[in-house]
């Protein structure tokens, strides 16, 4: 090969060191200010996952789930508890994720509303995958929350905001958006209008939850289930099972019904908690909740951790472990040691 040709290589490569160094140190600086907001579902699943993976895998306790538990915003959620949602994937998901940290949680919430969706080997993939696994621990720029194309739409919607009257502002904010602010956070949904649009999502959710679940899914979802519930098992994380509520006329059809029945007496020694009632629910499909009723689901959940944070602590093998909790900032500190 020409020198010349060498020369112009070795250059190009010193160039985007050079450019990569320079953004990863405006990146870091500009963090602390920085309210990343997703472009797309995808985009936001990945930097939840990253943001576990790389930043808060220390959590004491991590709930993972759907969309449904994706509407349990992060400023609803004691500042201990991470959120480990994925839109349109399922807890099995976020077991995976878990069990691939270098740490775990003492406490672990599994959503089970939609466990019938067996895990997505893609997305496993493109998280955990080497290099890129290793890279993105120290660099922020590997990450999905530093994507150029992220900041940019980032800086922009907020100085949207800021020049938007207070009244179109309030209404923006309340409109549906992937938006991710220190992430997780969930994609936020606006109340319905009881309409033509509304009942029509409602009347698939209603055929959808009245097939039971196949043999298929069935022997896919607990074959996944014990398996990490094992893993689990074996470096001491306490888990249970919750349920979200939806609207009524979905609570006791047979894929629901079906669903509680098979985890129930397959894991006859993991707790079964539904959040709340499923009457008065008005959902913005019949399966996502309104922020406001998100904010009371939120209240029993702090709630159930607080109580299963007791518990657990009153074991004499979590009495090392205990320690963990006083790193966070608790609402309730009864349960927090020093």
């Amino acid at each position: 090969m020409p020198d010349a040709a060498v020369g112009l290589i070795l250059r190009s490569l010193l160039c985007m060191l050079v450019l990569i160094a320079g953004y990863e140190m405006a990146f870091r600086a500009l963090r602390s200010s920085y309210m990343p907001r997703a472009d797309s579902v995808p985009i936001l699943n990945a930097m939840t996952a990253q943001n576990y993976l790389y930043e808060r895998g220390d959590s004491p306790v991590v709930i993972v789930g759907s969309s449904l538990s994706g509407r349990l915003q992060a400023d609803l959620l004691d500042a201990h508890t991470y959120n480990l949602a994925f839109g349109g994937l399922s807890a099995l998901d976020g077991l995976e994720l878990v069990n691939h940290a270098s740490t775990q949680p003492q406490l672990l919430l599994i959503e089970s509303n939609v466990l019938f969706r067996p895990a997505r080997k893609s997305f496993l993939d493109r998280l955990l995958s080497p290099p890129m696994v290793w890279l993105r621990k120290p660099m922020w720029v590997m990450r999905d929350v530093a994507r150029p194309l992220t900041v940019a739409l980032s800086y922009a919607q907020s100085l949207a905001r800021r020049l938007m009257p207070a009244s179109s502002a309030a209404a923006a904010v309340a409109t549906p958006m992937a938006a991710v602010a220190g992430p997780p956070a969930a994609v936020v949904a606006s109340v319905p209008t009881a309409g033509s649009l509304f009942d029509r999502m409602l009347d698939l959710q209603r055929v959808a939850y009245t097939r039971e679940i196949s043999a298929d899914e069935r022997t896919i979802m607990l074959d996944s289930l014990s398996r990490n519930l094992q893993v689990l098992k074996t470096r001491g994380v306490h888990v249970l099972f919750f349920e979200m509520p939806t609207h009524p006329d979905l609570c006791e059809l047979p894929r629901q019904e079906g669903l509680r029945e098979n985890l129930r007496a397959a894991f006859p020694d993991v707790p079964y908690v539904r959040l709340g009632e499923c009457q008065g629910i008005q959902s913005t499909d019949g399966v996502h909740l309104t922020l406001d009723e998100a904010r009371q689901v939120a209240v029993l959940i702090n709630r159930l951790v607080e109580r299963q944070l007791r518990e657990f602590l009153a074991q004499p093998q979590a009495a090392q472990s205990a320690a963990r909790f006083t790193q966070y900032e608790c609402q309730e500190r009864s349960f927090c040691t020093s």
